[in-house]
């Protein structure tokens, strides 16, 4: 899949209430990740992949640092997750700000060592293998409309 036009909308699920025109920042998913640390249940998945990218893919955004959107409002209703009940359009407010398009389903099914590995080297490939569609970002996003529950 092509890089996102640099004034793409994309969908962003969440457990935070915002406002129009409140920007998302990028990172907090690392914020959680570091604030639990091994307490956190996939501190250990995260920090593979996080290893990966900067060995072999150096040139992505780090999960770490970054923010998630999905490139598709049906994939962003079709994620089951009760942790972010609810939807809203974005936009990038940064539109050169490094970005990378990938498929969230490499995030899932891993059961072991290895799997993790070919997961995490699938994910920042870019191979398209069905799932829904993710863009890890720089940029902040600002909230342009409230779309509810999914």
């Amino acid at each position: 899949m092509a890089q996102p036009a640099p004034h793409q909308v994309y969908y962003y699920r969440s457990g935070v209430w915002y406002e129009l025109g409140e920007i998302v920042r990028p990172g907090n998913w690392g914020r959680v990740i570091r604030a639990y640390g091994s307490a956190h249940d996939l501190f250990f998945h995260e920090y593979v992949f996080e290893t990966i990218r900067e060995a072999e893919f150096v040139d992505r955004p780090s999960r770490m640092e970054a923010g998630f959107a999905f490139f598709e409002e049906q994939a962003a209703r079709a994620v089951p997750h009760s942790g972010w009940p609810l939807l809203y359009q974005v936009r990038p407010t940064e539109p050169t700000a490094p970005r990378f398009v990938t498929d969230m389903s490499w995030l899932d099914g891993v059961r072991t060592f290895d799997d993790v590995i070919v997961h995490a080297r699938g994910y920042w490939q870019g191979k398209l293998r069905g799932g829904p569609i993710e863009v890890v970002t720089m940029s902040p996003l600002e909230v342009v409309a409230r779309l509810g529950f999914p």
